[in-house]
């Protein structure tokens, strides 16, 4: 004990100083722990800022397709009725099987295939007229 009183003495600045640098060493340690904590933290957030910006842009591209997708939809069946209802009003005339006269042949072929009917064979181009 006697050793290290002396020992005190005759290096008591040594000792402080080395009592100093080591007391610097740990708190510079410190502060790099503290200041890596707060790196983190601000990536974490910085991550989360960038993921709720993605779902964002997400939620409005998804946003556009529906409302492109319902506009369509709504346009097709306003279409789909218009041209129903003109269909039944041109089919509902009396008139309109007078105005277009076809050719018979063609009738007489157009009802044998209505009606899953093959024709005979003609022979020839004419052979097919009364």
């Amino acid at each position: 004990m006697i050793a290290l009183m002396t020992l005190l003495r005759r290096y008591w600045r040594e000792v402080v100083l080395l009592l100093v640098v080591i007391g610097v060493l740990l708190i510079g340690w410190s502060l790099r722990g503290i200041a890596a904590e707060r790196d983190t933290a601000r990536q974490a957030d910085l991550q989360d800022k960038a993921r709720l910006a993605q779902i964002q842009r997400q939620d409005a591209v998804t946003q556009r397709i529906d409302a492109s997708a319902t506009a369509t939809a709504e346009h097709t069946q306003t279409v789909y009725r218009t041209l129903h209802d003109e269909v039944i009003q041109y089919v509902d005339r009396k008139d309109s099987s007078a105005s277009c006269m076809l050719d018979l042949g063609w009738v007489r072929l157009h009802d044998a295939a209505a009606n899953g009917i093959v024709p005979d064979a003609s022979g020839t181009v004419d052979a097919s007229r009364p």
